[in-house]
């Protein structure tokens, strides 16, 4: 079988693969082809860190709340103003963008996992000093600031953070 794919020259070799793990963005990265149109990384193409805008993280995680998957890595082409979707994998190669975004892709799945499986659910125990809870850490424009203090930086996290 043969497969036909539209040509956008307005992506010139590039295109951006966004990392979903349980209905999360977990990281995302622009790659770029040295030669031709492939920007794959394992094809030579180089990568870089990206952010997102709140639109392409609704239609990533859209695309793949539609095909079912729990773990997709979604290839988005640049065409003119918009995106559009290259290809949704259900096994992701995570190589180039564990090394391209420093994300660790095995401990992002690994944490939403264990979420599935109910292991982070505090145990009822008769002896609760014994017990370990789950603790997440406050953001920091969360956090009460002392009168003066500035505002701080407002940044967006894509990741999947387990303590």
């Amino acid at each position: 079988p043969l497969i036909f794919q539209e040509f956008l020259s307005h992506s010139k070799g590039r295109d951006l693969r966004v990392l979903v793990v349980g209905g999360r963005v977990v990281t995302s990265m622009m790659r770029i082809a040295t030669k031709g149109f492939k920007a794959n990384v394992h094809q030579g193409g180089s990568a870089r860190p990206v952010t997102i805008s709140p639109q392409v993280e609704w239609l990533v995680l859209e695309a793949t709340r539609l095909t079912g998957l729990d773990i997709a890595g979604i290839d988005l082409l640049i065409d003119k103003d918009t995106y559009k979707i290259c290809e949704i994998n259900s096994s992701p190669g995570v190589e180039g963008l564990e090394e391209a975004t420093g994300c660790d892709v095995a401990l992002a799945t690994l944490a939403y996992i264990k979420l599935r499986m109910g292991l982070y659910r505090i145990p009822r125990r008769r002896n609760m000093a014994t017990t370990k809870s789950l603790e997440v850490e406050v953001e920091a424009d969360h956090r009460e600031r002392e009168p003066g203090q500035p505002e701080p930086a407002r940044t967006r996290h894509y990741d999947l953070v387990v303590v």
